[in-house]
């Protein structure tokens, strides 16, 4: 089931882009998603015993 959401807050678009709109490149986007998930990968490595970080 859809489900809508009304926020004042929910994605502005003053100097934002979203989906297919947005003019990324390979490079740019495999970038973000290291970024974005290094946080993640740490955590485990610290949290879970894995290897050095």
């Amino acid at each position: 089931d859809a489900v809508a959401v009304r926020s004042p807050n929910l994605l502005h678009s003053t100097g934002a882009t979203y989906a297919q709109s947005a003019d990324w490149g390979v490079e740019e986007a495999e970038g973000f998603i290291k970024l974005f998930g290094m946080s993640s990968t740490l955590w485990a490595r610290v949290n879970e015993g894995g290897s050095g970080a």
